[in-house]
């Protein structure tokens, strides 16, 4: 059985989910959770060689092995997290420093900070919460289409045709590219997505789509795992690159791409 390690490995250097799962013997649930955790711990080729197998496993089953209760005070997470809302500069490590000083207080021994990250983490999924995305530069690129339209009319046939707006952005800079298609299949999905890299410059290391039906697909049913289409895989490999799709329901990991009624507005003249 592939470790969690080889499996993040194999993420960071751009491998598809298939060469993955056919080189290492691991099943696509495995490599999506690889990469959330590449994607909430921002773990990079460098960083993946400090960080311990106990480690990976600890972040894998976040709630696994952590110290009794009793002995330990508990943290006021719902305190963290109106402190982190309300201050642009408060940190988890800022608020675990507080911790320390709380539980020195209680006399009650306090959890160690990466414990305490375990904790809270599991606290914001616990309840549904939203953590915030702390993009680095180059990392992602966010690709959808937006979700309003307009339409064009021939002033010699009288024809009018419905235009859709491809949307790619780099979410650390916030910079954004759109791009008009009459069409949302995957040969016009892929077209956009070379125009968008062409226009920034180059490619991120990973793409970060919605589930767009042409080139996402649940190789089975009720599954809510994702696959990519043979198109979208051969031009992520291509350009050296990785695709991975967000959740389904409400996803939290692409904010800077989606519907927004103004943008067709803002970008097209009257």
């Amino acid at each position: 059985m592939a470790s969690t390690r080889d499996i993040i490995t194999a993420v960071l250097f751009g491998d598809s989910y298939t060469t993955i799962s056919t080189r290492l013997k691991c099943s696509r649930r495995d490599i999506s959770a690889a990469h959330k955790l590449i994607d909430a711990h921002q773990i990079t080729l460098h960083s993946l060689s400090q960080i311990t197998d106990e480690e990976l496993e600890e972040w894998k089953n976040p709630l696994r092995g952590l110290p009794q209760e009793s002995k330990y005070l508990a943290p006021d997470f719902a305190t963290t997290l109106h402190r982190l809302k309300t201050n642009p500069h408060h940190t988890l490590l800022l608020d675990w420093r507080y911790y320390l000083v709380e539980a020195g207080s209680a006399a009650k021994q306090p959890y160690s900070y990466s414990h305490y990250c375990q904790r809270f983490h599991a606290y914001v999924d616990a309840h549904d919460l939203y953590r915030t995305l702390h993009h680095q530069p180059g990392r992602t690129m966010q690709v959808d289409w937006a979700g309003d339209t307009i339409k064009i009319t021939d002033r010699i046939t009288g024809q009018a045709r419905k235009v859709h707006f491809f949307t790619a952005v780099l979410p650390y800079s916030s910079m954004m590219y759109v791009h008009p298609s009459f069409t949302m299949d995957i040969k016009a999905w892929l077209n956009c997505h070379i125009a968008a890299l062409r226009y920034f410059g180059g490619a991120p290391f990973v793409l970060v789509p919605d589930n767009d039906t042409a080139a996402i697909y649940r190789p089975k049913k009720n599954d809510p795992a994702r696959a990519v289409s043979a198109e979208y895989e051969a031009l992520a490999k291509f350009y050296n690159t990785a695709v991975m799709p967000t959740d389904v329901r409400a996803p939290k990991q692409k904010a800077g791409v989606g519907p927004d009624p103004r943008m067709v507005d803002t970008l097209m003249p009257a």
